[in-house]
């Protein structure tokens, strides 16, 4: 039914099907998925949980509530949503004591653990960062962690300034860098040997749009990094280039109005 794009009867046909038999927490727990899927977030909580009423030691069904816990009351998962992080923490841990070696469930524990209550990326050191980090490090020295969870401890690292350990990391791991975005590579090659590569490269740039690509990249890392008078350097290197486009001087006039001290740089 859901294949012929007919959710409400497909939902019509589950409801009968546990009205008839109310203690299946599996199907329970896959109905509270599709309900997710549908918008009905809170909705689905309810029905997961009637589910683990009934299934409390089913990996399967503690792990859909995990799953479904991480959504907001919409069904919705973006940076800036709220979502019960708690309850989904508890579930993912519960089924891991299960499935220990479940490649999902580790990277979205760890992926809960590096977030606040509303969705955003921790950037303070918690305790939660902590044990995120200590987990999936012990996942990258076992040699099982996915790229996902390789990103994950990246950005974690670069996040709360511990730049010490980043930098041992990919010593020690010294391929971690293709497991990342463009971005976060620049971020790690800055962090662990400086600026001047990154920006050596901008200033070698001569096709405009390349120029242009090469700056909002080099501009969003080093403000990532929070090095803003790195960013200023190159804005400078902007401003001083006569081969500018009318879209690189209005996108360098944006940047620099954006952080008011580097007019001066």
């Amino acid at each position: 039914l859901l294949e012929e794009k007919k959710p409400q009867e497909a939902v019509a046909l589950v409801r009968r099907w546990l009205k008839e038999r109310p203690d299946d927490g599996t199907t329970r727990a896959r109905f509270a998925r599709l309900l997710n899927s549908l918008g009905i977030g809170d909705l689905a909580r309810e029905e997961v949980e009637r589910a683990l009423v009934s299934n409390p030691d089913d990996a399967l069904v503690v792990m859909i509530c995990g799953d479904v816990m991480r959504y907001d009351a919409f069904g919705q998962r973006s940076e800036g949503n709220v979502f019960p992080r708690a309850r989904a923490i508890s579930c993912l841990r519960k089924a891991l004591q299960k499935l220990p070696d479940h490649a999902w469930a580790q990277n979205q524990l760890a992926d809960l653990l590096l977030r606040n209550d509303n969705g955003e990326f921790e950037h303070a050191w918690t305790q939660d960062v902590a044990e995120a980090v200590a987990f999936l490090t012990e996942r990258l020295n076992k040699n099982e962690a996915t790229d996902a969870m390789q990103g994950l401890l990246t950005q974690a690292l670069i996040n709360t300034g511990r730049h010490d350990e980043l930098k041992a990391l990919f010593v020690a791991h010294p391929g971690l860098t293709k497991s990342t975005t463009q971005e976060v590579a620049s971020a790690v090659e800055v962090v662990t040997t400086g600026v001047d590569g990154l920006l050596e490269r901008v200033s070698r740039i001569y096709e405009p749009q390349e120029k242009l690509k090469s700056m909002m990249m080099g501009y969003g890392v080093l403000t990532y990094l929070r090095r803003y008078e790195d960013g200023a350097r190159v804005l400078k290197e902007f401003r001083e280039d006569p081969a500018q486009t009318a879209d690189l001087k209005q996108l360098r006039a944006f940047l620099e109005a954006s952080y008011m001290g580097w007019r001066d740089v």
